[in-house]
This record gives structure tokens, sequence and C-alpha cells, in this order.
């Protein structure tokens, strides 16, 4: 099931993508990056976005909150995360495709080395070198919606 994200949600929402992150963390980062991720996905920063704009989707089974994927109005995806017991099961797919059917043109993000396949399967095409951005190396990648 696919649901908006309220302000209810965002300790389940902070809990899912920490435990994600630091047990999986399998990108090139530094430890300012460690620390700013952590502070990005803290539930006021959640919020602040939320009352911005961003709009944070979940992904649930049987009330058990197993993916996330949040956009700003601008297209452009903040945070993408299934749970490692749950992914090859479609449901990151199922979850971008509810997503991009929900926003109207294209969809860009900015994908750490170890995403960069996931967004590619997509159909994310990769529009610059790799930078590093708060600590964090990602490459900025682009889905181009059809007309």
């Amino acid at each position: 099931m696919i649901d908006l994200a309220t302000q209810e949600d965002l300790t389940e929402i902070n809990q899912l993508i920490e435990t994600i992150f630091t047990q999986e963390t399998l990108t090139k980062i530094t430890t300012e990056g460690y620390d700013n991720f952590l502070r990005f996905i803290s539930q006021s920063s959640l919020l602040q976005r939320m009352e911005g704009g961003s709009k944070i989707w979940l992904y649930k089974m049987n009330l058990e909150l197993v993916g996330v994927l949040e956009i700003n109005q601008k297209n452009h995806i903040f945070l993408y995360f299934v749970k490692k017991q749950y992914r090859g099961k479609k449901i990151g797919k199922t979850l971008f495709n509810h997503v991009k059917n929900e926003v109207s043109g294209d969809i860009t993000a900015n994908s750490t080395d170890y995403a960069l396949p996931i967004y590619q399967k997509l159909g994310f095409v990769q529009t610059g070198i790799p930078i590093n951005c708060g600590g964090i190396i990602v490459s900025p990648v682009i889905f181009r919606q059809k007309p």
C-alpha cells in the first residue's frame, strides 16, 4: 500500500532510513557527509521540507514501513530507500512508478555510486560527473517523462 506521509509518520521514516543508512553505507562518504545526512533525515528536517512542499511517499506491507521516496516540488528526489529484506521484490520500482505518475515533468536525483544502477534500471540517465555534495559523492541523474 502506498500513501503520503503525515507528520505522525516522521519518527518511523527517520528510523527506517537511519537503520538502512547506518547498516549499509556502501558509498563514498566522509564523516562530515555522514553527520550531514543524519541531520538531513532528522524529524525536524523532514517536517521542514514537507511544510516547504516536499512529499514523502510510503510503501507499507501489513502496516510495516518498507519503503520511502521523498520528492520536492521541483521533482527532485531527496530520499529513496527500501528495507534490505524487501529488495528485489519490485517494491522500489512500484513506489517510483506511483510517484512518477503523481508528478508532471522530468524527475532528477543525486545518486550515490551504490544507488546508480538502481536509478539506471528505472530509466534515469546520468547527466554529469560525480561531485562532493556535503561529504557524500553523488552523480546527477534525470528521468525524462514522456509527453
